[in-house]
């Protein structure tokens, strides 16, 4: 009888080896000869292989991980990889990978990434002469968080940049800046941002002390930043007269961000004497400069239902005497004087807004105005269309259509029609492009420009200009 029992206890085992389940296999032993049950003590296999989880938190912060390994080493999809030129801001998609640690449960403690840019910009037509001319950027991002030495919420971050080549724009005659990574000649190495952030403990509250970029937290748009055109990043009213630390000169500031509930928000910041391309403090009268920001928005870019609304306002406290222009210096003068008497301070504001229509369709607008007595471009809007996964298979491409236009006040066409000098009211861009990821780290994006009445002269041709960014990413 024992042997009998043996016998079928050495079938039942070899049959679940097996995986078949038999009549054999289900005949209970006596409870004096049944093996001792060991499966309890045996750790998961996750244990013995560290098996990436699919519920733990991605290297991204705030991005939920990827179902495969292979998916999670991915690059960043085009849009992503075009919005590392502002980084470091705690309120989109990807900067939230680089900021705001207070949003997510367990950060890393430190992340690094790096990209190189090319813009091969030709112009086939108009403009103040054809051909093609190159631009590039080479940038590197690191970001170290404390938590993990007990200092909760803190974040120290640098973003390095070297410049290189002639602008595009020479060629066209434009003043909108048909490459956004284009430096206006100033090449070479510079700090982007270097700076402390602290997370505080009252309604999602940030404290940024440092080197800071304006464009990176202030008039923000994620789908305006598909587009190539650097207007579509910051209205061309305050690239003129306006002191805004920005792009390729940022400089020393003091940023605050709440969030009280209930998707407002407020971004403050205070910038110390006038930009400069090395990022810090630059003495002889420079005039400080102060930005704010109020708003609400509603989840995610890219995602549907998500909705913003900013309203953003600026002051310069530099003295200004003369209005600027590249046409004026040209001409071995510093741009004719104000026909008001000096005074110290300039003013402007801006409206920023994007909805998603659905997951794949995005829309946006940009308008923005400056005192028209003090500032030669016054005014701005921009408005365009964002379509991902267009092509099927290809969800993370993107297709762009977008116009801007930048206006010259009407004080200094007055004044300029004085000294016999005419212009245009305003210069309008027409912009259609494509991004497309091509293996694992490289991306292209094809781009066409239209410029109409470039630079707002009179003697300069409508322009085409044919073009196309090339990006890797590490």
């Amino acid at each position: 009888m024992r042997e009998m029992w043996r016998l079928r206890v050495m079938m039942g085992v070899v049959v679940l080896w097996a995986g078949v389940p038999t009549a054999s296999a289900e005949l209970p032993l006596p409870e004096a000869e049944r093996a001792p049950d060991t499966r309890e003590a045996m750790p998961p296999p996750e244990d013995f292989l560290e098996l990436p989880r699919r519920d733990a938190p991605s290297p991204s912060q705030g991005v939920t991980a990827p179902a495969s390994v292979e998916d999670q080493r991915a690059p960043r999809t085009p849009p992503e990889v075009e919005r590392l030129h502002r980084s470091l801001s705690p309120e989109r998609e990807i900067p939230r990978s680089l900021t705001g640690l207070h949003e997510h449960e367990a950060p890393e403690t430190w992340e690094a990434q790096g990209v190189v840019t090319i813009d091969a910009l030709n112009n086939a037509a108009g403009g103040v002469s054809t051909g093609l001319e190159t631009v590039s950027l080479a940038e590197f991002v690191g970001v170290l968080r404390t938590d993990a030495w007990g200092w909760r919420g803190m974040e120290v971050a640098v973003h390095l940049a070297h410049a290189l080549g002639d602008s595009p724009s020479r060629r066209v005659g434009d003043v909108s800046a048909v490459s956004g990574i284009d430096a206006g000649g100033a090449n070479g190495f510079f700090v982007w941002d270097a700076w402390v952030q602290q997370a505080l403990p009252w309604w999602g509250g940030r404290l940024r002390v440092g080197v800071v970029d304006f464009n990176n937290d202030f008039y923000v748009s994620d789908y305006a930043n598909l587009f190539l055109n650097g207007s579509f990043g910051m209205g061309s009213e305050l690239g003129g007269e306006g002191g805004v630390h920005t792009y390729p000169a940022t400089g020393t500031g003091v940023q605050g961000f709440v969030e009280p509930g209930g998707g407002g928000y407020l971004n403050l910041g205070y910038w110390f004497g006038r930009p400069s391309v090395e990022g810090v403090l630059r003495n002889g009268g420079g005039g400080d400069f102060f930005a704010g920001e109020l708003g609400w928005r509603r989840g995610v870019s890219g995602e549907a239902g998500y909705v913003k609304l900013g309203l953003g306002w600026w002051r310069d406290m530099e003295r200004l005497t003369h209005w600027a222009g590249e046409d004026w210096r040209a001409a071995g003068r510093s741009g004719p004087a104000f026909s008001a008497a000096p005074k110290v301070g300039n003013s402007g504001g801006y409206l920023v807004g994007e909805v998603a229509v659905g997951r794949r369709l995005g829309l946006f607008f940009k308008a923005g105005r400056a005192d028209p007595a003090r500032n030669r471009y016054a005014a701005s809007f921009a408005f365009g269309v964002h379509w991902s996964g267009v092509l099927p298979g290809h969800q993370e491409d993107a297709l762009g259509l977008a116009v801007l236009q930048t206006r010259q006040s009407q004080e200094f066409l007055d004044y300029a029609a004085g000294e016999g000098v005419g212009y245009f009211r305003a210069e309008s861009v027409y912009e259609l492009t494509y991004s497309t990821r091509v293996g694992r780290y490289w991306f292209l994006q094809p781009d066409f420009q239209y410029v109409l009445q470039p630079g707002m002269d009179p003697n300069i041709g409508n322009a085409l200009v044919v073009g196309l960014r090339l990006q890797a990413l590490w």
